[in-house]
């Protein structure tokens, strides 16, 4: 999978996962849960400005751009999942779906991206490129580690 194949794949799993998480805010009845996702749902909408740009720069001239609000983001060390292999994510959000099915879920996805930007990271050869996933993957982790703690706020882990 090329460059471009990736962030075609990358633009469509954030687009789906702000989606997601303006959904289900609407489930919390708690103000602080729904901050929280709509939080992740601008973070969401974020990186997908961010990947829309650099497509645009691998377009115009096959050389990735600088994001500068990744910056600040420390690229992490790729070889550990995020995701614990012993609990499972709903595959999706049904209507009857409670708080904890939506955080599974949204863990679930967060998990989704950190391996798609790592496994992209690994595969890519153009530095830019690498850079670019290693720090998108940085970014889901974060997000996960925000779930991770709403979850555990609320349920305990593991359970």
């Amino acid at each position: 999978m090329d460059t471009l194949d990736i962030l075609n794949k990358a633009l469509k799993l954030e687009q789906e996962s702000r989606e997601f998480y303006l959904r289900a805010a609407k489930l919390s009845g708690e103000e602080e849960t729904k901050q929280m996702f709509r939080q992740l749902a601008d973070d969401e909408l974020n990186h997908y400005n961010f990947l829309q740009r650099q497509y645009a720069s691998f377009i115009c001239d096959d050389v990735g751009c600088a994001i500068p609000e990744l910056d600040k983001v420390e690229p992490l060390d790729l070889k550990e999942p995020i995701f614990p292999t012993d609990k499972k994510a709903v595959e999706e959000l049904t209507e009857d779906a409670t708080i904890e099915d939506a955080l599974l879920f949204a863990l679930g996805t967060e998990d989704k991206s950190f391996k798609l930007y790592r496994e992209s990271a690994e595969t890519v050869d153009d530095p830019a490129a690498k850079q670019m996933f290693m720090k998108l993957a940085a970014a889901e982790t974060k997000h996960f580690e925000t779930l991770m703690h709403r979850y555990e706020s609320f349920y305990g882990y593991p359970r």
